[in-house]
């Protein structure tokens, strides 16, 4: 931000927490480390944010006041496509991805069905949805699958995620199909998502992240980026068998 501030550019940042309520952020408090610290501000009533009373009253005054919005919000809200529905029903230009496709790219069932429709391999998955039961209700199809999969019911490894989130919150990988059911179960009590999705674990290949701009001319794919994962001589107390690309990896310090 400090390479965009000049005479021609103002920039105003606001954050929006975990209840939905949003703040215009004063320039002294843009480089807290983390939410945490926004949200500890606004508690103590310190902070000279301004919060909006609602979501409308944010677009309003990004409509009033704002030639172009640069949403950087993680997770839901941020990235399935709820707030860019709202910037586009208001005629608010934005940068980024527009609503339906971040609508369909958010939820991972929906976007692997999409990949798969379009050509593209995708791991072979299950979905589970909350219902009445609890997860037990769930098992049969959950073993019908390991073995469809032949995939050990004691050793061999899955995913688990939630079908809507981001930065891998929620995310582990689960040995054996009991574990894998106390993770689905988990999930669910701790209300991340009412969908939860378990992927066969892709052993072996290489990973990379992709950043694809839309061009005067079409899409252009920037430069890939290969994720590779340090497990040996780290201290996050995870056994390399369970070792993913995870939140701490991804934001945190860490020797990753």
């Amino acid at each position: 931000m400090d390479h965009l501030r000049c005479d021609e550019v103002d920039i105003s940042a606001y954050y929006v927490d975990l209840e939905l309520r949003a703040h215009l952020i004063p320039s002294s408090q843009l480089y807290s480390n983390t939410p945490s610290d926004f949200d500890f501000k606004l508690r103590l009533g310190g902070s000279d944010a301004r919060t909006f009373g609602s979501m409308q009253e944010l677009v309003e005054q990004l409509q009033a006041s704002t030639d172009i919005v640069f949403p950087v919000m993680h997770g839901q809200f941020g990235e399935d496509g709820e707030f860019q529905s709202l910037l586009e029903a208001a005629g608010v230009p934005f940068v980024g991805t527009g609503a339906k496709a971040s609508c369909q790219a958010f939820d991972k069932c929906t976007a692997a069905s999409t990949l798969e429709s379009l050509g593209y391999f995708t791991l072979p998955s299950i979905l589970f949805e909350t219902i009445p039961g609890g997860v037990e209700h769930h098992l049969p199809a959950m073993q019908k699958w390991f073995e469809e999969q032949d995939i050990d019911t004691e050793n061999g490894r899955v995913v688990v995620k939630p079908a809507r989130a981001g930065s891998s919150v929620g995310v582990s990988v689960a040995i054996g199909l009991a574990e894998c059911q106390s993770k689905v179960q988990q999930l669910f009590a701790e209300g991340i998502d009412t969908k939860v999705l378990v992927e066969r674990y892709a052993e072996g290949g290489m990973e990379f992240t992709l950043i694809v701009l839309q061009g005067s001319e079409g899409p252009v794919a920037l430069i890939p980026s290969e994720v590779e994962l340090r497990v040996e001589g780290t201290n996050d107390g995870e056994p390399s068998e369970r070792a993913i690309f995870n939140y701490r990896r991804k934001y945190l310090p860490t020797s990753q």
